[in-house]
């Protein structure tokens, strides 16, 4: 007789996120918060190729993955409005959600593919995301500051307070 395992939504960590990571981004700015968020994924994305075989670790990772790809989602639209003058930010933001969508597309084709051919299955998927995650991390460090001018004034800690 098999034994059954309880499914859990590893999501469900990153539910209370959005609400830290805007008092995060009122306390060091949303590109310092997007790095942060950068350097929690890549935590969460390298454990798993090592201890592919733990389901627990797997668990584990996952869900710190999930904090920070939720800190990077939840910072990425406010650095693009701090980037972007008014004028262009509907397009800004646009093109940043085409991006996003393409990004899932591209890791689903690249699962499918890996799990295809047997090039390792999951294992060589987590390979894939662990050096996407310290590419992301490494690239995200490279975005310059937003200039002055369109920088906003953010609001007092206490205007968020829940």
């Amino acid at each position: 007789m098999r034994r059954r395992r309880p499914v859990v939504d590893l999501r469900l960590a990153a539910r209370p996120v959005p609400l830290l990571a805007a008092r995060l981004m009122v306390r060091i700015g949303s590109r310092a918060c997007l790095v942060v968020g950068a350097a929690v994924l890549v935590v969460g994305a390298v454990p798993r190729v090592f201890a592919a075989g733990s389901l627990a670790m797997i668990a584990a990772s996952a869900a710190v993955a999930s904090i920070g790809t939720a800190i990077a989602f939840c910072a990425l639209p406010a650095l693009v409005l701090d980037s972007t003058p008014a004028p262009r930010s509907a397009a800004a933001n646009g093109l940043n959600a085409l991006a996003r969508s393409t990004g899932t597309a591209i890791a689903s084709a690249t699962l499918g593919a890996l799990l295809g051919v047997g090039a390792g299955g999951m294992v060589g998927f987590f390979v894939v995301g662990a050096a996407a995650s310290v590419g992301a991390l490494l690239s995200v460090m490279l975005v310059p500051r937003a200039p002055a001018r369109y920088r906003p004034t953010l609001p007092p800690p206490e205007a968020l307070a829940v």
